[in-house]
């Protein structure tokens, strides 16, 4: 684990040196050192996270991951502190930028103090590593099934679930309402094989079970993602924190008046929610004022109706979930979310591309038994960096539109059901990048304008790579047909 957080501060530092060079006047070369140091013990740390260690070793290899997290912490503090000043200069007059020049001098001094501090720390680290010699201890074939447990006494494991209790969980979040939250008879085997990998802790289920909640219920998906369970679960650090300890990550089990009280909670990254029967609106209001560095927020399930528009503070979150909440509309404040990557609205009424559109860094969007318009619009110049788009279970969708110059780098678009929709969406032809189209139970009508000998909106489409329509044969099992498949053809017939 120290070598993957290490691996993520070496990206950030990477990213400061080149978007805010301007900024580290004086402490630049220092920056550029402490990433150099990190980069020469990284190679390291991977054997140290899976073998049995040397007190003395273990002992530097927890200074090594404290320190990454207090880079991290230096980093994300003055990052924001720079987009929010950013922000303000645009709502400023002339007088004010005076006073601004001032107050910059201020955090530039702090994050100078601060580098050439953690630079003398990183170069002691690096000298004690030399004592020891980085010497592990081979445990041959079964290393990689004894992983390092670290005693941290500012921490403490959550308790694991039983293993009926972890089952209930997992389905929970894995299968929605279709199921009636039952696991499919062909999924079993495979899903309690991902349960055990999870090792009953409770975040770990609910971060897996809500990822595989939007894959497709068939057993090849699942199995991909069993096969490559280890790497998923290496980013849940699955701790609780005592009242005098620091954590990355929080999971809230209740909303208890005094959960935010300990202002040590202030350096939490990752926040989960989950069996939260009630959570009042003041305990959303602390939750944004308090976590100003959070770039994980999962609210799915939660029994929340509104978002404040304190949200759009959180400048350095990267994945928002509202799925399965009563939330309907999205604040304008969102659109500030620069660093937003994935946002899950799944199952919600919420219509999110009027405020979401300008997002630069959103690679994901799925709309999954959500919005409940007769039209999407996709309008110029929007969703510059998305990557994949899913419109799932829309039901009363009848047109999607989508400008010249909106969503240039898309490469997977998936739609269906969407019974009322008769035609491709009005534009498609405009995306360049796009490789990947699947359509799920379509109607009749839909599926005939795209086929290659008559099809009047085949024109639209006949330069996209991989186009599959897809119909249940049973469960979430899929008969999959290309276009102009003689079979597909009969089907449409009936």
């Amino acid at each position: 684990m120290t070598e993957t957080v290490v691996t993520l501060v070496i990206n950030e530092l990477v990213q400061l040196i080149a978007h805010e060079s301007k900024f580290l006047r004086g402490v630049h070369r220092d920056v550029v050192d402490i990433r150099d140091e990190l980069e020469s013990i990284q190679c390291f740390l991977k054997d140290a996270d899976k073998g049995d260690l040397q007190d003395g070793v273990k002992t530097w290899v927890k200074q090594v991951r404290e320190i990454a997290y207090h880079i991290e912490d230096v980093i994300d503090e003055y990052v924001l502190h720079m987009a929010q000043h950013r922000h303000q200069q645009s709502l400023i007059g002339f007088l004010h930028k005076i006073g601004h020049i001032f107050k910059k001098l201020k955090p530039r001094h702090d994050i100078s103090t601060k580098i050439q501090d953690i630079k003398i720390s990183v170069c002691e680290i690096k000298e004690r590593s030399e004592r020891y010699g980085f010497r592990f201890v081979e445990q041959g074939s079964s290393s990689s099934e004894s992983n390092v447990t670290w005693h941290d006494p500012r921490v403490h494991k959550l308790q694991p679930l039983s293993q009926d209790k972890a089952w209930e969980l997992f389905c929970r979040k894995a299968y929605h309402f279709k199921f009636q939250r039952y696991c499919p008879k062909e999924l079993v085997k495979l899903s309690m094989d991902i349960v055990k990998k999870c090792e009953g802790l409770p975040l770990a289920i609910v971060a897996i079970g809500g990822l595989l909640s939007t894959k497709e219920k068939v057993p090849f998906e699942w199995k991909k993602l069993h096969d490559s369970l280890s790497s998923e679960l290496e980013f849940l650090e699955v701790l609780d924190t005592t009242s005098y300890g620091k954590s990355r990550r929080l999971s809230i089990h209740n909303a208890r008046k005094d959960v935010f009280e300990t202002s040590e909670y202030s350096q939490v990254r990752s926040i989960f929610l989950f069996n939260i029967t009630e959570l009042p609106r003041s305990f959303i209001v602390k939750l944004f004022k308090k976590f100003k560095l959070l770039k994980v927020l999962d609210f799915e399930d939660a029994p929340i109706d509104y978002l404040p528009q304190e949200v759009g503070n959180l400048f350095h979150l990267k994945h928002l979930s509202l799925r399965r909440t009563k939330v309907k509309i999205l604040p304008k404040s969102v659109g500030r979310l620069y660093n937003l990557q994935t946002l899950n609205v799944a199952e919600t009424a919420v219509d999110p591309l009027p405020c979401v559109q300008a997002l630069p860094n959103l690679f994901t969007l799925s709309l999954n038994h959500v919005y409940n318009g007769e039209q999407l619009h996709f309008e110029e110049g929007g969703f510059r960096k998305l990557k994949k788009l899913t419109l799932r279970e829309l039901k009363t969708l009848k047109m999607v539109e989508i400008d010249k110059g909106s969503l240039p780098n898309l490469v997977q678009l998936d739609i269906g059901p969407c019974p009322l929709m008769k035609e491709v969406p009005a534009g498609i032809q405009h995306l360049k990048s796009l490789k990947i189209l699947d359509f799920y139970e379509m109607h009749r009508e839909f599926v005939l304008r795209i086929q290659p000998d008559r099809g009047e909106d085949y024109w639209k489409v006949k330069k996209v790579t991989t186009i599959r329509l897809m119909y249940r044969i049973k469960g979430e099992r899929y008969q999959i047909y290309q276009l102009g498949d003689s079979d597909l053809l009969e089907r449409l017939q009936r």
